[in-house]
């Protein structure tokens, strides 16, 4: 019986292996990030050559990956600027789109298709959705070509360029070209997961919302609340969340924090529920808040509650939410008791009670 070994040699292989390109080479196939549409060929970072690692294909759109995603996000974005320099997409512009490379740690967003290429026409809308995601990920915020130079054919600028998307491409972190497993568990998810889920709240309007403040510190498991009853919903609202090691972005005082509940303030019937300042004053930046939210008319079983913060600019950020369980008040106990200070047994005021999934605050008198 005949016996084969085979060596496996690591390669930094950042093209798609097609066989037309380079077969004989250790650089097989395109480029995949230098060959979409937008500017194909028409600024630098790539190459003609097929053995180089930045070989843009013979044609644009020429693989079938890129045409695959082309085509794809026609039809999940709609065109709603035209493919020039100077029109920016409208603000209302719908959508966020993520190209996730490694390993350079940046968030990176158009213009980036020339070494000296200006700014985009969205550009401080663009800046700041990145510096936003990049306050998770440490991640150095900036336009395309800043630090890795031009790269033309590129699917961000393409996605921006022909549809005026808000797109970004995240390098991750981490070990160099392949990052190992302990790296990707312990470092680049847990830091790019609340990136992602902040882009994805972001993404019904991302030119606006992401210039407003967010909402933390909200309950991560269901409360429960019984039928007819209030809950107590405490939590902070904050403008500071950005990467500002690039640049600094502007921030402003909370001005109100908005609840909601069955339907997201977004659509038509939503009916806002004011929260207050836990100082009494909504006049920072940051702002610890507390409110009490009805559960009237609530059926039984899981509702969401939405929140909303909006600064002195004018602008309602990205919303948070969080479930609520309500349930028939004939199945719940009741429990006393006055929450106090160890030591003084002073009343603590503005004390959060959990308790088997049930949420409440003390008041003046504990």
């Amino acid at each position: 019986m005949q016996k084969f070994s085979f060596i496996y040699l690591p390669i930094n292989q950042r093209k798609n292996r097609n066989e037309d390109h380079c077969f004989n080479g250790n650089q097989q196939g395109v480029d995949m990030n230098r060959n979409f549409e937008f500017k194909w060929n028409q600024g630098s970072g790539s190459s003609g050559q097929d053995c180089s690692t930045a070989f843009r294909g013979d044609n644009l759109l020429s693989e079938p990956e890129t045409f695959a995603i082309d085509s794809y996000i026609s039809t999940l974005f709609a065109d709603e600027r035209p493919d020039d320099m100077v029109t920016a997409a409208p603000l209302t512009k719908m959508g966020v789109y993520l190209d996730i490379h490694n390993v350079a740690e940046l968030t990176l967003f158009p213009w980036g298709f020339d070494n000296n290429i200006g700014q985009a026409p969205n550009h401080d809308q663009l800046q700041t959705l990145a510096r936003r995601m990049s306050y998770f990920t440490g991640y150095r915020a900036e336009q395309s070509n800043q630090t890795l130079g031009g790269a033309d054919g590129a699917s961000d600028d393409n996605a921006y360029g022909k549809l005026g998307v808000a797109a970004f491409t995240i390098e991750l972190g981490e070990g160099g070209f392949y990052s190992s497993c302990n790296a990707f568990d312990n470092t680049i998810w847990p830091d790019n997961l609340p990136a992602l889920i902040y882009a994805a709240k972001a993404s019904r309007q991302p030119y606006i919302d992401s210039s407003g403040p967010t909402i933390e510190n909200l309950p991560t498991l269901a409360v429960e609340g019984a039928s007819g009853q209030n809950i107590t919903i405490q939590g902070l609202a904050t403008d500071l969340n950005f990467y500002q090691n690039n640049g600094t972005e502007n921030t402003q005082n909370i001005t109100a924090v908005q609840a909601y509940i069955g339907t997201p303030p977004w659509e038509n019937g939503a009916t806002p529920v004011t929260m207050s300042a836990q100082d009494g004053s909504f006049n920072s930046k940051s702002e610890a808040f507390t409110g009490q939210m009805p559960l009237n008319g609530l059926s039984s079983g899981k509702h969401v509650v939405w929140l909303t913060a909006t600064d002195t600019s004018g602008i309602t950020g990205v919303p948070s939410a969080f479930f609520v369980d309500v349930v028939n008040p004939v199945d719940l106990g009741v429990l006393n008791g006055t929450v106090t200070e160890s030591g003084s047994n002073a009343p603590i005021d503005l004390a959060q009670v959990n308790y088997d999934g049930l949420m409440v605050s003390t008041n003046a008198s504990g």
